[in-house]
């Protein structure tokens, strides 16, 4: 049985996805598509930034144009971090398990950067197989990521329309760790295009009610974009949704994985900010 917090207290803990590929490499002026597949579609990892492997994808490698995957350094700061001998204490799964935060329930975006980032913390937070199993009876096999569509940042970014998903299955397929029995809240498909900021927090806070729904106590890792911090937690915890111009300025000091932490005490929600040193001045951008 899993480790609850605080005998009948809930935990959330709300994660910006980590670096983005696309990003990196448009900094750098390389078409990184291009360059990591061949005419008949085969990766090829043509820098050390670029991850180890990367799903075929059924409509072929332009699937991630607007789906883009993390770096490789992107994935290590999920799970821990060293340069040369040192270790930097970032926001990863290990860190998190070293403050004694167990997560009972993971949850992502169905945007590949954000299901490869959950799947990052998970091998983090379980990467010492025999501690974890005393604190949660689980490894990090077991240990099943739900990909909820609702999840996903504001539709206004979304300029050439919603992007071509991987569903839970094909994430399965590819050697993620998904709950293929999970039945998602929102579906995609039915997302409004000129969906207004104020329906973007109102479509947040619906589904992280509808999330703890179905969890009485424990820890629940909700693994979105830079908005996810604000817009999942600002209602829960008894706060009126920002105006567009402060939402931008709080979307501009959301780091690549930064963390929000949420902790419920006698009914009440209460925003405690990061439980951990995270990045920063790094991904200050929007989505």
């Amino acid at each position: 049985m899993a480790t609850v917090v605080n005998g009948s207290t809930r935990r959330l803990l709300v994660v910006r996805h980590s670096e983005r590929c696309d990003y990196y490499f448009k900094k750098r002026g390389v078409k990184w598509i291009e360059s990591a597949f061949d005419a008949n579609g085969h990766y090829r990892r043509f820098d050390p930034q670029m991850p180890l492997t990367l799903a075929a994808r059924s409509g072929g490698p332009h699937d991630y144009t607007d789906d883009t995957p993390i770096t490789a350094s992107g994935y290590a700061f999920c799970v821990r971090t060293e340069t040369n001998s040192r270790r930097i204490k970032h926001i990863s799964g290990e860190l998190l398990r070293e403050r004694g935060i167990v997560v009972n329930y993971a949850y992502s975006s169905p945007a590949y950067r954000c299901v490869q980032t959950t799947q990052g913390i998970i091998e983090g937070e379980f990467s010492s197989h025999t501690l974890m199993q005393k604190y949660s009876g689980l490894d990090a096999k077991e240990m099943k990521i739900r990909i909820e569509p609702g999840l996903f940042q504001w539709m206004h970014w979304c300029k050439h329309g919603l992007p071509p998903f991987m569903n839970a299955e094909q994430f399965n397929r590819a050697g993620f760790s998904i709950d293929l029995s999970y039945k998602a809240i929102d579906d995609a498909a039915k997302f409004d295009e000129k969906e207004t900021l104020l329906d973007y927090y109102n479509r947040s806070f619906a589904l992280v009610r509808g999330i703890l729904d179905s969890h009485p106590e424990g820890t629940i890792l909700l693994v979105g974009h830079a908005g996810s911090l604000d817009t999942l937690t600002r209602q829960l915890s008894g706060k009126k949704p920002r105006e567009r111009a402060e939402f931008r300025q709080f979307l501009h000091k959301t780091s690549y994985l930064a963390i929000n932490e949420v902790i419920e005490r006698n009914n009440e929600w209460k925003v405690i900010g990061s439980p951990i040193p995270s990045l920063i001045n790094s991904g200050l951008d929007r989505c």
